[in-house]
């Protein structure tokens, strides 16, 4: 590069100001000291987010002598008959025959909701490869630059850069060359560092960027020292994690000089910087060129387009607002409605190829490590490559425990599957494979027990309807009824009753009129509900049914006080509202229009009314003992349940949405507080939920869907709280605005395949009603359909016929149940 500095025009060394950043357009510099980092990988992905982002970008590859980037970009561009690029862009002005840079820049197109990316290619095609390397080696950068203007040239082509698009990022050339010195010296405003976890990369990029920044300092043109983002790539933090944590604090250390200039220096360090901006190595992306971000999306925060998001954020918000971004991992903008392109299926294809990449190349590190101890003859290289050997070994056994891990799950879910449907054979096939990999289990042999027994009910009720059939005339009242009973095996007692029963009417042993008689009058399944109690219960029980709990459960137990509308009475009596006749909503949007009351005011008079934690529901005592994980959605403000799951030690998250954006995070994060306190409460994107595997780690879910106003909150959980809570008028419009982000598609994937059922819930208000439709649109596509239970009309109370044809037209079948029965049946039906 000496040569070329020779000629780029200088000034008297002077110490400029750093550049202060706003919102203007950027060229960035895109480098690596040495070859197959991910530079041009890195440049791609973050140059199509931050298009999605609508900013208007440039690509550029300036790396001319070995051009690549185009690979990732062919296929998503407009076709062209011409493969002119760089090359012909500088060689033209080496001889004074300047044409417009427009001729060499192509559009790509053909990537959803990215409408302003540009790509200025190197020159070099599949079919020109000869002319082209007579091209680049008639192009000398240091006559370039000392012969014919070309310093000039470079700062007019910045300037138009500047004014044409809001980015301008530039793959340049690796190491230590001319070409390179142009586009990390004279062009770029921003450098981003790419280099792996080695001393090669690490102490090279350091010392180049040192050389640059003193040789800016140099430069006749209006410079300031260069931005500084180093990008940690191809980092492997799952098998090697010790050495993982080495590397970033080494690399965060070497690199601090870069991170003082533009980090808040009291909330963040290089090494959080590092750890939130590093690109996990993912074998998958290690063929061909794939963009990460359109082939995986960026939703899974241990996947390349997540990371790579962080960084389009950090460089479209001007690295500003730094700790929002990486302190609470703010990934909550349009760039995420990127979806994977990959269904499912496809998906846990991936994954599991990356478990057995993994596993492989342990082995084969494994049986290298053995060969070298073999051969190895001095004692202390012996002892160290016994410990290396253990440590691999330790990182093998935990990568095909995930892998045994990740292949009994898809058999669970297969096994559930095929349950639901009444396959039980099937079924019984997959749960044999899961007790053959782990003969321990005790869940195996119950579910194997489990499915024998509704096999066995199945095939005989199947010959039962069968001869059923043939006596149809006279039983003609209770057919249809007993039919359906029969087509649903159970493994209760109650069931084979039924079995038992209706065998003693076809052998002959009971006449049809004792029969009907019977099943009118003892029949424990059916019963006069209209639905199997005992069947719903156990279903309940094993984890099978998602709960919406109402306040009417509260009320129901005892209660009266601590209804709805005692409540309002209450709240509106605190501040001397007489006569107030409406809806809380109503009477919490007075609070806060109030300026002498306001929301404190609110939530403490709130706390004051609420129920004490001391009162005993049934129904959560029940709930609470339960061997399965639940999922509860609960519509009260009360902490009653959870602490009915605490007093019996049940673990469970709870999770309550954000409805008011704040600086430190948007709506439709979500709160999330662990039971046993194994982490703080804190606020995490709604993506990240997935990855917590709450009820793969036997964790109850618990989801306040109108927040949560528990009487022993600190005062940062007061903070959050407020922000999590559908309490005011406002509250509810804020929610119906946003209620697809703010019901988190995690939980939404979990009704999926999961019945559900409303419990002392009645939607009498328009905002009870908002929540339900918001709820069941996000169930949209379950398999099962939802029912409601709760109490019949007393005697001389009008019916509900607003709530009936709501219910009705939502698609949710009622049932008058007493939830006493259903507290009696729990009891019988211990899982």
């Amino acid at each position: 590069m000496k040569s070329l500095k020779q000629h780029i025009p200088e000034t008297t060394p002077n110490k400029l100001k750093f550049r202060e950043f706003k919102a203007m357009s950027a060229i960035i510099t895109f480098y690596s000291f040495k070859g197959g980092v991910g530079r041009s990988m890195a440049l791609a992905n973050i140059a199509v987010l931050l298009g999605k982002l609508k900013r208007k970008v440039l690509m550029v590859d300036w790396d001319i002598e070995a051009p690549g980037l185009d690979k990732y970009i062919n296929k998503y561009r407009e076709p062209s008959k011409s493969s002119d690029g760089l090359i012909d862009l500088l060689l033209n002005a080496k001889n004074q025959n300047p044409s417009s840079i427009n001729k060499y820049i192509y559009r790509v197109s053909n990537i959803k909701n990215c409408d302003n990316l540009y790509f200025l290619p190197s020159g070099l095609s599949s079919t020109n490869f000869e002319e082209y390397t007579k091209k680049l080696t008639s192009f000398n950068w240091e006559d370039f630059f000392g012969k014919h203007g070309g310093g000039e040239f470079i700062e007019k082509l910045r300037e138009d850069w500047l004014k044409e698009y809001d980015f301008v990022l530039i793959d340049s050339r690796t190491g230590i060359t001319d070409s390179g010195g142009v586009c990390t010296i004279q062009l770029p405003d921003i450098i981003i560092p790419v280099f792996t976890a080695n001393e090669q990369s690490l102490f090279g990029i350091k010392h180049v960027i040192n050389s640059i920044q003193k040789s800016r300092q140099r430069l006749a043109y209006d410079r300031g020292n260069l931005l500084v983002f180093p990008l940690l790539s191809r980092h492997e933090g799952n098998v090697e994690f010790e050495k993982s944590k080495e590397w970033l604090t080494k690399s965060s250390e070497v690199l601090r000089e870069f991170y003082d200039d533009w980090i808040p220096t009291k909330k963040l360090t290089p090494y959080n910087i590092l750890e939130k901006t590093k690109l996990p190595y993912i074998p998958y992306f290690s063929f061909g060129e794939e963009l990460a971000v359109e082939v995986a999306g960026t939703n899974d925060p241990a996947s390349l387009g997540y990371a790579y998001l962080t960084s389009a954020n950090l460089i479209n918000q001007d690295f500003k607002n730094i700790d929002h971004i990486i302190s609470n991992n703010e990934q909550k903008n349009s760039a995420t409605t990127s979806k994977s392109t990959l269904s499912p299926k496809d998906e846990n294809k991936l994954n599991l190829h990356d478990i057995t990449t993994r596993q492989a190349l342990l082995t084969e590190k494994l049986t290298r490590l053995q060969q070298q101890r073999d051969l190895e003859h001095r004692v202390e290289e012996q002892m160290r490559s016994e410990k290396l050997i253990a440590d691999t070994q330790e990182a093998l056994y935990l990568v095909e425990q995930k892998l045994l891990t990740h292949q009994q799950n898809n058999l669970i879910s297969k096994a559930n599957t095929l349950k639901r449907n009444g396959e039980y054979k099937q079924a019984l096939n997959c749960w044999h494979q899961i007790q053959l990999a782990n003969p321990d289990s005790s869940s195996a042999a119950q579910e194997i027990a489990l499915l024998e027994t509704l096999q066995a009910n199945q095939t005989k009720a199947v010959e039962i309807i069968k001869r059923l059939a043939f006596r149809m005339k006279d039983i003609k009242p209770i057919f249809k009824g007993l039919a359906t009973t029969l087509r649903q095996p159970d493994s209760s007692p109650n069931y084979s009753v039924i079995l038992e029963q209706t065998e003693a009417f076809l052998d002959g042993k009971l006449d049809a009129g004792d029969f009907i008689y019977w099943y009118a009058t003892e029949n424990p399944i059916t019963d006069r509900h209209g639905v199997n109690i005992e069947a719903l219960a156990r279903r309940i029980q094993r984890g099978e049914v998602v709960l919406f709990l109402g306040s009417d459960v509260v009320s129901t137990y005892g209660d009266k006080q601590h209804g709805e509308h005692p409540l309002v009475r209450q709240l509106a009596a605190q501040i001397g509202y007489e006569h107030f006749d409406g809806s809380l909503s109503s009477i919490a949007e007075y609070y806060q229009l109030r300026p002498d009351l306001g929301v404190t005011t609110l939530l403490d008079n709130l706390r004051q009314s609420l129920p004490d934690a001391a009162r005993v529901i049934n129904l959560y005592q029940a709930l609470s003992k339960t061997n399965m994980p639940l999922i509860l959605i609960s519509s009260g403000y009360d902490n009653l349940l959870e602490s009915t799951f605490q007093a019996t030690g049940k673990h469970f998250v709870e999770l309550a949405s954000i409805i008011n954006r704040s600086e430190d995070y948007d709506i439709g994060h979500v709160v999330v507080s662990y039971s046993d306190h194994s982490k703080p409460t804190y606020v995490c994107p709604e993506e990240e939920l997935s990855r917590l595997r709450l009820l793969e780690s036997g964790y109850s879910i618990i989801y306040k869907i109108r927040g949560t106003c528990e009487t022993n909150k600190n005062q940062d959980s007061n903070f959050l709280g407020r922000d999590a809570m559908i309490l005011s008028e406002s509250d509810y419009f804020s929610f119906a605005r946003y209620a697809d982000r703010i019901i988190p598609d995690y939980l939404a994937r979990q009704f999926r395949n999961r019945g559900f059922l409303f419990i002392g819930y009645r939607p009498k208000e328009w905002e009870d009603r908002l929540l339900v439709s918001a709820l069941l649109e996000k169930r949209r596509n379950a398999q099962e359909p939802c029912y409601v239970i709760g109490n019949a009309p007393q005697a001389g109370e009008q019916p509900k016929l607003l709530e009936s044809a709501f219910w009705e037209h939502r698609n949710v079948r009622q049932y008058h149940v007493d939830f006493h029965e259903l507290d009696a049946y729990f009891g019988e039906a211990e899982v």
